[in-house]
């Protein structure tokens, strides 16, 4: 954090080859190891956050967000959103540790909002050896789903003390049904997400 610039997240492995008085080292002999870099401009936002959300099909949701700044973009106005979206955990085990349910977020000078953009690609749900579900995340232009007439991007706003992001309007989890495309589970505005 001392340092007058922001130089970028470091990326090390660890391995142990033996261990002391006849220990096993077992499985897991190795492990990535990331130093992340605290000078980034949108420091903000980076970190953990926590939500509480019911979704429109009645399920109750407690999770956490993990967002990191985006190490190729060298505009820095890109940060990775991990495990946004509940369902797909929950229900799909689509989670950022299978390279799923990581979005990538713009940062606008202009309204200093994070916006994913609409039909962000989710994840490979595979129901049987010879299909698979493509889900994307999607926000609607209306804070309910009964209100809304489109689909839109996915919003995160944050509060003035900085200790709060909200989605102020309906999103969730879209993809391929039987009828067609449709939400497997949507939010409606107003989710806050709490800095841990």
């Amino acid at each position: 954090p001392d340092h007058p610039a922001l130089t970028g997240s470091k990326d090390f492995q660890l391995s142990l080859s033996s261990a002391t008085e006849g220990c096993p080292i077992g499985g897991t002999d190795v492990t990535k190891i990331k130093i992340k870099d605290l000078d980034h401009p949108l420091k903000r936002f980076i970190g953990e956050w926590t939500a509480d959300a019911t979704g429109y099909s009645g399920g109750r949701y407690s999770w956490t967000i993990t967002i990191e700044g985006d190490d190729t973009d060298p505009t820095y106005k890109t940060l990775l959103i991990y495990d946004l979206e509940p369902a797909a955990v929950s229900m799909y085990g689509l989670s950022s540790s299978l390279d799923c349910n990581i979005f990538e977020a713009k940062y606008s000078d202009e309204t200093q909002h994070l916006t994913i953009a609409e039909n962000h690609f989710l994840g490979i749900y595979s129901v049987s050896d010879t299909e698979s579900l493509d889900f994307t995340l999607c926000g609607t232009n209306g804070k309910t789903l009964e209100t809304a007439t489109n689909l839109d991007d996915v919003v995160l706003v944050m509060s003035p003390d900085e200790r709060k992001l909200t989605i102020p309007n309906a999103w969730g989890l879209y993809g391929p049904a039987e009828e067609g495309y449709t939400f497997h589970e949507v939010y409606d505005g107003g989710v806050e997400f709490v800095k841990k």
